[in-house]
């Protein structure tokens, strides 16, 4: 009888036959005896065994990796689009979300001015602009999300196709999602379109005139005189020696 003719047991790895024996680590197994390297549990597996004799190593939870030979579920990482603790339950980033990177980060938020209707999203390609003139806070999930901004009406509100149209001159619109503008008064003006406040409506100047929702104020004929914020050509009185 020799010591070659010892053999390490199934668990155990020897480079040759007679020379001492290694258990195979946590991560990894030998299920025949005798010369041989233990063998890596298998991507997004892992086993924390001891000189284990069967291939029978645990997998990652869903939706989650790890690398060959892992030795503990702690090495199990959420795959991008989902979100958890290593090793623990991963889940998918929801909508108005995303995730591009593996392991236990939190998902993000998609930016302002955007949306995204996409679950388990895993870049940020899927956050989508909203119309023009149009805003929306972080994470939203819908383009319903997003509203017209201040010195714009909506039309079709609600609706896939809504589009944000500018407010004329003349007019303005003080809030989100209007679906109308509201005229400057009789006797003012507003020259610039997409005013956002009342106040943005100027008054006519003396001799001049206007009706609601007018950009510029009309002048008064020569020979006449008409006082600031007159409202009509009627308000345009002629001049003393002049009739």
């Amino acid at each position: 009888v020799q010591l070659t003719n010892c053999r390490c047991n199934a668990g155990y790895s020897e480079a040759e036959d007679g020379v001492p024996c290694v258990a195979c680590i946590a991560g990894t197994y030998k299920t025949l005896p005798g010369v041989g390297n233990c063998t890596n549990c298998e991507a997004n597996e892992y086993s924390t065994t001891v000189a284990q004799v069967e291939s029978t190593c645990s997998s990652c939870p869903s939706f989650s990796q790890a690398p060959p030979g892992s030795d503990e579920a702690s090495d199990c990482s959420c795959n991008t689009g989902y979100t958890g603790a290593n090793g623990a339950v991963c889940l998918s980033c929801v909508q108005g979300t995303y995730k591009p990177t593996v392991g236990p980060s939190t998902c993000t938020l998609c930016g302002n001015n955007t949306y995204s209707s996409v679950v388990a999203a895993s870049s940020s390609s899927v956050c989508l602009a909203c119309q023009g003139n149009s805003t929306s806070l972080m994470g939203s999930t819908r383009q319903s999300d997003c509203h017209c901004l201040k010195g714009y009406l909506t039309n079709n509100l609600g609706a896939p196709n809504a589009t944000c149209q500018i407010c004329s001159a003349g007019s303005y619109n003080s809030q989100l999602d209007a679906t109308t503008c509201s005229k400057c008064g009789a006797g003012y003006k507003s020259s610039s379109p997409g005013a956002v406040s009342q106040e943005q409506c100027t008054a006519c100047a003396a001799n001049t005139y206007s009706a609601s929702g007018a950009a510029q104020c009309e002048l008064c004929p020569s020979n006449t005189f008409a006082p600031g914020k007159s409202v009509r050509l009627s308000d345009c009185k002629c001049l003393a020696g002049y009739y």
